[in-house]
């Protein structure tokens, strides 16, 4: 998708239900996902990030974090 500021690289949606989709983007610009539901005229209402990169959040209570693994961290920096 075009924006003003960058054009998105291409993403992959999995539409679950009426109310919710899955999507998987590569990059995450400028609030990226809510500006490219508002060009399909949908809002976004809610918003959460399951993977970054090479890691996981799995259970990770909402607002907690924890330290990253030594293989987390060679991960990123790869």
């Amino acid at each position: 998708m075009e924006f003003e500021e960058f054009t998105s690289a291409p993403s992959k949606l999995e539409i679950l239900d009426t109310n919710k989709a899955y999507l998987t983007i590569h990059e995450g610009k400028f609030h990226q996902v809510k500006r490219m539901f508002e060009k399909a005229n949908c809002t976004v209402t809610y918003l959460q990030r399951i993977e970054f990169g090479p890691l996981k959040l799995n259970d990770l209570p909402l607002g907690e974090f924890r330290a990253l693994t030594q293989e987390e961290l060679d991960a990123l920096k790869s």
